[in-house]
């Protein structure tokens, strides 16, 4: 719940009728650009008088009285909000809110947030911060602190931190100076690449939402003795992005507490056999009952082709911009998996071990499409053989054999 306030007095009615559930942390402080505006002059008055008097005791006329108490009540609030309004709509006038002595909870919506001056005051102790449709980066907030344009510094307390519905279309390295983050919320950006996520070895819950990826963030790395970061991890919500093909989720692999994964609105969740094809990217240990796909738990025969695929990625990079960074290594291993069963109708199949470690890994575990490149593979060697023994040409053969051949294949296949 939100109080909102558009002038003083109603901020001084407000304040006395229902300023119990603002201080205890219940109910948020809404107040419009325009009259903390007009308030940032008057309250640093207070606090220039305050500092003069050396906080001894003085005597204010009855005009500023009210002026005091909300000067008060802000320096108590924990948790504050500001909203655009009509007077203030495209202006370029700083925000004060170093007042807000004890603030634990920043939301900042349709504002710039290099309009914003203060906040570098509050890295040590801020919680809670929410931009909507303020951002163009991260590094404004988390680096900048807005209006401070100030240089980077670790933010120890900040736990959440939502920037949806902004223009931020790729991460950058201040995601560093929040260390401490366990719950990200990214969605409604245009972000194509959200590798950098790796050094956010507390994040729990992430939401990637009506982004433009391609395929999941490779959630592992070598940063301040964790490997793989992101082992913490329990949800994450992928939806509505542009992930064509299961291969490209490899990186779920590396997550051993994954509770709930999101994968609707992409091009793959259309796909006849989505889940089971995903269900072999997940670590072998969330094969329980509890984890979650789409809002629905997986089947008996889900559960079995869990950790199929397993992959280890392992990489260093620098800890701040001013360290080298070094190029990764990624390694997939298919483990022996024997009379798999593939959903709740009883076909199974046989899947032999295998190890490889390469630069770029694609691994394919759909069934059909390892038959079509065997095929493949073996009409060409049939060709190949045609040209040693002088029989046509080779491209003449390979045409003749792969049109009889992809005949043949798909006949069977009927």
């Amino acid at each position: 719940m939100a109080f909102r306030c558009n002038n003083f007095n109603g901020l001084v009615v407000l304040l006395r009728e229902n300023g119990d559930k603002i201080l205890d942390a219940s109910s948020k402080l809404s107040l419009s650009a325009s009259l903390l505006y007009n308030l940032n002059s008057s309250l640093e008055n207070v606090w220039n008088q305050r500092q003069m008097f050396n906080n001894n005791f003085y005597v204010f006329d009855s005009n500023q009285s009210e002026l005091e108490f909300v000067y008060d009540f802000l320096q108590k609030t924990f948790a504050l909000k500001i909203l655009p309004d009509g007077a203030f709509w495209n202006n370029e006038k700083l925000l004060d809110i170093r007042f807000f002595k004890n603030l634990r909870l920043l939301e900042v919506q349709r504002l710039s947030f290099n309009l914003i001056k203060g906040l570098h005051t509050f890295r040590h102790q801020l919680k809670y911060l929410i931009c909507m449709r303020s951002l163009r980066t991260i590094k404004e907030v988390l680096e900048y602190c807005g209006g401070d344009n100030s240089e980077g510094f670790m933010w120890n307390e900040l736990k959440e931190a939502v920037f949806s519905y902004n223009s931020i279309d790729s991460l950058d390295h201040s995601l560093e100076y929040a260390p401490c983050l366990h719950t990200l919320d990214l969605s409604h950006n245009y972000l194509h690449n959200a590798q950098l996520l790796n050094c956010l070895s507390n994040l729990k819950h992430i939401n990637l939402s009506y982004n433009q990826l391609e395929s999941v963030p490779a959630f592992s790395g070598e940063l301040c003795g964790h490997l793989p970061v992101l082992v913490n991890l329990s949800e994450l919500d992928l939806s509505n992005n542009c992930l064509l093909e299961h291969s490209g989720l490899l990186s779920l692999a590396n997550l051993p507490l994954l509770k709930c994964l999101n994968l609707i609105g992409n091009p793959l969740s259309f796909h006849p056999r989505h889940r089971i094809n995903t269900a072999y990217y997940l670590h072998f240990n969330v094969a329980n009952e509890d984890f979650v796909l789409e809002n629905r738990k997986l089947n008996k025969g889900e559960r079995q082709v869990i950790g199929s695929v397993r992959y280890v990625a392992t990489s260093t990079r620098s800890h701040l911009p001013s360290v080298d960074s070094f190029e990764s290594e990624n390694t997939v291993i298919r483990v022996q998996c024997k009379n798999l069963s593939i959903g709740d109708t009883g076909v199974s199949s046989d899947m032999e071990s295998s190890t490889s470690s390469v630069a770029t890994v694609k691994s394919e575990v759909d069934i059909e499409d390892r038959e079509k490149d065997r095929m493949r593979k073996f009409l060409i060697s049939d060709c190949v053989e045609m040209q040693d023994s002088g029989i046509g040409t080779v491209n003449r053969a390979l045409s003749s054999q792969l049109s009889i051949g992809w005949f043949l294949y798909s006949i069977c296949k009927k």
